[in-house]
Order: structure tokens, then sequence, then C-alpha cells
């Protein structure tokens, strides 16, 4: 009879390496991904004392080795799966779930409790941000709670814990480049501190992004190789609308970031974009914009609800829907670009 971080394993099913490797940082769950990904369900497993090895992460794990994905929405997520043969061949073919040997290992025998700690970690702990775009927030935040700040100091402890075995932090949900907490977390980094760290991806809105920026945070700053900005629009008018920022000093920065990239200092490019009503006919134009800057990929991200405005504003923006009226003008814009390997649709068209 097999212990209870152990499952029985078909070769041939398709695995979901994120829970195996990645966790991100914000509350006291285990989240391997974006919390968006996962149905309601998930939310209410246990999460135990610890958890990347917790009651809730072993249960993902066991669901995922069985080929049980109910606990997933994968309508809106969009990792790819592998058999752990392909895993094993190719164990950091996808870049944010780097898997040991040891984490092979356990996975071939069924074993669901892993050995040492994740590889990829992402730090969304901070909400602060010089902007208020209705996709994340509902207003500005600049400041931080006295919970928030205990969330800081549990995160800079998790990441201390797990220093010796993460090669990936990302740094996400508030911004990079404004909030003092994650500025000193980036500008720290270092091979003193983390032994084994590769690379840093970032998601910023840009805006700060610049060469200034990135000289004051090094040496932390040196380990950025990924680079995700969220642009939400294709032109000036558009994204004075949906995020109230200056896209001339946005598209300056871009173009550094361009350069940068065509030059080999970061190793990836990519842009974002939330499709909602206020948005979505800018498409064109963002998909141009991309292009003129040879970005790797351009993200098109479903709008999800955020407490940002009331239940009929927020289904009124929701275009990625099929059911809303203009979801067939959406589709319409985004058809001729469907084939685009550099473009990547998280909604049904």
């Amino acid at each position: 009879m097999k212990s209870r971080s152990e499952t029985a394993r078909d070769p041939a099913i398709k695995i979901c390496p994120y829970p195996f490797a990645r966790m991100t940082t914000k509350f006291d769950l285990f989240t391997p991904c974006c919390a968006d990904w996962f149905s309601e369900a998930y939310h209410f497993l246990e999460v135990g004392d610890d958890p990347w090895n917790g009651t809730q992460a072993q249960e993902l794990r066991r669901r995922i080795l069985q080929g049980d994905y109910r606990l997933c929405n994968r309508q809106t997520c969009n990792v790819p799966l592998a058999t752990l043969e392909e895993l094993k061949a190719s164990p950091a073919y996808i870049a944010e779930a780097v898997l040991s040997r040891e984490v092979l290992a356990a996975m071939e025998a069924g074993q669901v409790e892993l050995p040492g700690g994740p590889s990829v970690i992402s730090v969304t702990a901070d909400p602060r941000c010089n902007l208020k775009c209705p996709s994340c927030r509902a207003d500005h935040i600049h400041t931080v709670t006295p919970d928030e700040e205990k969330g800081l100091e549990k995160t800079e402890a998790f990441l201390r814990n797990h220093r010796e075995s993460v090669r990936l932090l990302k740094f996400g949900n508030g911004e990079v480049f404004f909030s003092p907490w994650l500025r000193r977390m980036l500008k720290g980094l270092s091979s003193e501190v983390y032994p084994h760290l590769e690379a840093v991806s970032i998601l910023s809105n840009g805006l700060l992004a610049d060469e200034h920026n990135f000289k004051l945070l090094e040496p932390g700053s040196k380990y950025i190789k990924r680079v995700n900005i969220s642009v939400d629009a294709g032109n000036a008018p558009t994204y004075r609308k949906t995020r109230g920022g200056d896209w001339e000093r946005l598209l300056k920065n871009l173009g550094w970031l361009a350069q940068q990239r065509r030059a080999g200092r970061f190793e990836w490019l990519a842009l974002y974009f939330v499709t909602r009503k206020d948005n979505f006919e800018s498409i064109p134009e963002f998909i141009e914009l991309g292009r003129e800057l040879g970005v790797d990929m351009a993200y098109f991200s479903a709008f999800f609800d955020r407490g940002s405005m009331s239940d009929g504003e927020y289904r009124e923006q929701t275009v990625h829907l099929p059911l809303h009226p203009l979801h067939g003008r959406l589709a319409e814009i985004c058809g001729p670009y469907r084939t685009d390997q550099k473009l990547l649709f998280r909604f049904p068209l």
C-alpha cells in the first residue's frame, strides 16, 4: 500500500510541471502559477504548515500525476503539458519550471512530497504601483497595510529558506521599479545570497523600465534576462483611457528595451494586452508595435474581475466571452493574426 505522499503513475499521462517547480509567494497558499488558472474547489484544500510541501501542494501534485486537472482551469491556462519521459529529456523546456534530477526521480516514483525547494519563485507580495489599471486594482496603491508588511517579512523569510534551490526569480503584481521593497529586493540580488540564481524575470508597466533605473538597481538588475511589459493599448488615446500613463515615455522605454534585446542584454522581451471593451479595437496597432520592436511574444489575456468596478461594469467589458455582443467583432479583429506564432490568445475566438 502506497504512503500518502505517493501515487500510481501512468507513463502516458501528460503532466503540468509547474506544481513540481514553481511557487508564488503571495498569501499562505501553495500557488504554483496564476490563481485565476485554478477552479474555486482548489482554494478550499488545506495548505499545511509548509506551503511548498503542504497538503494543498501534495493533493494538486497527486491529481496531476494521475492526469486529473479538475482543480485547474485549462481554458485560461496555456502551460503546455508533457509526459514524464519528455520532461526528463528536456527538464528545462519550460523556462519557468526547471526540474532537478531529484525532483524528476520523485515524480517517477509517484512521490508528491518533494525534496528540496522550488527552482522558480514568483514574488507577488507587494502591490504598490505607479498606475491604477482596472485589470489589476480600483485605485492607486502607494502604501502597504500592516498586514501586508507582515506578508513582506514572511516573503523574505521564504526566500531565505529556499535561496539554495531557486534558479529563477520573478517580480510582478506591484511595479518592480516603483515599490521601495521590490527595488531593494532586486538591487540586493547576488551570487552570495542566491548561489544558483541564473535569471530574473520581471512584469512591468514599462514607464520606469529605463536605462537609468537599470543602472541604479545594479548589481541585482544585471540578473534581469526576461522582460514582460504590460501595455493594454495600441495607441495613445486608448492608453490614456485604459492606463492613464504617458504613451510617449512608454514608447521611448520600449525602444530602449528592444535595442537591449537585439544586443543580447535580454533573452526575452514580451508585451501583454488584457483584452476588454475599452481597448480591443486597438489590437492591430498593438500587434504592429510588437512587430516593429521585434518582441518574442505578445500575449492577449482575458479581463478578470479584480474588484475595480461593479458587476455590471465588469460584464460590459468582457468582450472575451462568447456571449458578449462585441465578441464577434473581437474575433473578426483577431482572426487574421491567429496563425502568427508570436501571438498567443488566451481566450476562445
